[in-house]
């Protein structure tokens, strides 16, 4: 849930940016605005569950510095 949070604006970005000729501007329009509502509902599941249920959340998407057994994410 969290990497679609993070990656669903980008994604609406690069079909609205590099397909919008193709698929048109209304098109366009209603898949960025899709996709940031989208996100905005899975925002608030993790909102809840942080304040409301006192569960701890963290999202790894990458590994930032790796070196031997030294390890930043």
């Amino acid at each position: 849930m969290g990497i679609a949070i993070v990656f669903l604006p980008l994604l609406g970005a690069l079909i609205a940016g590099l397909g919008g000729k193709i698929i048109g501007d209304r098109i366009s329009q209603l898949i960025t605005t899709l996709f940031m509502l989208i996100c905005a509902g899975l925002s608030w599941f993790i909102f809840f569950d942080i304040a409301h249920h006192h569960q701890n959340y963290t999202q790894n998407l990458l590994t930032w510095i790796q070196s031997g057994s030294y390890e930043i994410m």
